[in-house]
């Protein structure tokens, strides 16, 4: 039967079918498929829901178009009874069988009019919000589930290296493979990744870290597999290395095992130079559990969650409810902030310190210890910091500081112009500077028509002054 990419039906001229029922199923099946195609859903997600509709088929023995309530609760009321189905396998199947059924019943795919015409019915949806379960609950994994205490981390890591030792001292192949899973298993805790974005894994995915030196070239791993999102492809993440032991875990790989498994780039390849199965790391885990005795709510993805709960039991902070941690360094390794004379967007710890947030009163002047501002920033461009910052965009400019006036200020200006020439007398702006009340005395204090210069050559005229009066004064003592 035709279709176009979309799953439609094109009904042509009539010819008999020599099994209608089971070609017509077949011909949803491929419609539906080519559906899904078009979302961009991957293959082993299309694959698996095409599966699960032919065994409800097989199960109930009915086609489609004679699907009835019923029907739907007897499969799944098997599932949890005889099978032992779990919450979260059953609302998966559901949401699959779903899905197929507002795809077979939907009139714009023409599905109905076939059936009608063929078998004198047509397929309609079972599935409702009455007989069907509701995800209301983000987890729904098993109690039972996990992570590693850092002994019971400690025991099976010591037990992974055992028994690489034991294999090779035993003149048997195996070594190998059992030196592979016990670095997967431990980098899979060193950076809390899934198996899939651990197989995945390549020896150009490490590079250095600039403000963790001590990790040289192993600081950061680019994980490329991330879990992805429904008709998204893979998601990439960069993640920190934050355990000083993982370094020489990765570089004794690269230097005795991974050489001699494959020429390739591949980080953990399988002996016959394909990636690792799940199910030949899953069989040594569960081994390893069974001799240490571990409980059964310990699987792979405990590493996952024992690298979460170890960073914040050591002072990590969870930057969102389920995937993303950023790691709080310990002292000897928290970097500082590059100073702002060479990232200008940044903040220098050493010599810029914010500005003071408390209100002054009439005459009263701020604090220029606590309020210093870094003013060999601006510079370059002949203006000085306050004057770049100072735009009509920013939020600084709603503050009510005054500025001093000097060149290419106004008078009484609380937002100076920005364009000013390059030359020697820039522009000076002290914090909490306000406009005097009457009967101030300046004490000393700038005039609020003088630039840097002016400032400048006022105070070398004073210290002339001082140094004159200090060298006539021995003369005034001895004529009295």
């Amino acid at each position: 039967m035709p279709l176009d990419k979309s799953g439609r039906v094109h009904v042509v001229g009539s010819v008999p079918l020599l099994h209608p029922e089971a070609q017509t199923v077949e011909e949803m099946l491929e419609g539906w498929r080519n559906q899904q195609m078009c979302r961009n859903l991957g293959h082993d997600t299309i694959a698996g829901r095409i599966r699960l509709v032919e065994r409800f088929v097989e199960h109930t023995n009915e086609f489609p178009w004679m699907w009835t309530p019923a029907l739907v609760e007897e499969f799944f009321g098997d599932l949890r009874s005889v099978k032992r189905c779990k919450q979260s396998t059953v609302r998966r199947y559901q949401n699959a069988l779903r899905l197929f059924s507002s795809y077979v019943s939907d009139p714009d795919y023409g599905w109905d009019r076939v059936c009608e015409q063929r078998f004198g019915a047509h397929p309609a949806q079972v599935f409702f919000d009455w007989n069907t379960a509701v995800h209301v609950q983000d987890n729904e994994q098993s109690p039972a589930k996990r992570a590693f205490t850092k002994r019971e981390l400690q025991d099976f890591f010591d037990h992974a290296d055992d028994q690489v030792s034991l294999v090779a001292a035993s003149a048997r192949k195996g070594w190998l493979p059992a030196y592979r899973d016990a670095t997967m298993f431990k980098l899979a805790y060193s950076y809390g990744l899934r198996f899939n974005e651990l197989r995945h894994l390549q020896t150009v995915d490490f590079s250095r870290n600039a403000h963790a030196r001590e990790f040289g070239s192993y600081g950061v791993v680019q994980v490329r597999y991330g879990k992805a999102k429904k008709g998204s492809p893979p998601k990439r993440r960069g993640v920190l290395t934050v355990f000083r032991w993982t370094p020489e875990v990765i570089a004794d790989w690269l230097a005795h095992g991974q050489p001699a498994m494959t020429d390739g780039l591949d980080l953990f390849p399988s002996e016959r130079g394909a990636l690792v199965a799940e199910n030949t790391l899953l069989r040594r885990f569960r081994r390893y559990c069974r001799d240490l005795e571990l409980s059964d709510g310990l699987d792979l993805h405990s590493l996952r969650r024992s690298y979460a709960t170890h960073l914040i039991e050591d002072g990590g902070m969870p930057s969102s409810s389920r995937t993303r941690w950023v790691t709080t360094m310990p002292a000897r390794r928290r970097c500082i902030p590059a100073c702002p004379v060479t990232i200008g967007s940044a903040r220098c710890v050493g010599c810029w310190t914010p500005r003071l947030r408390t209100r002054f009163r009439w005459g009263r002047r701020a604090d220029e210890t606590a309020s210093r501002l870094h003013l060999e920033v601006g510079r370059a461009d002949g203006r000085s910091w306050d004057a770049q910052q100072y735009r009509s965009d920013s939020p600084s400019c709603r503050t009510r500081d005054r500025a001093v006036t000097a060149t290419g200020v106004s008078r009484g200006s609380s937002t100076p112009r920005t364009g000013f020439a390059s030359n020697d007398r820039r522009t000076v702006r002290y914090l909490g500077l306000r406009r005097r009340g009457p009967g101030h005395r300046d004490r000393g204090r700038c005039p609020p028509t003088q630039s840097v210069g002016q400032l400048a050559d006022n105070a070398e005229a004073q210290r002339g002054r001082a140094q004159q009066s200090g060298a006539s004064a021995p003369s005034q003592s001895n004529q009295r």
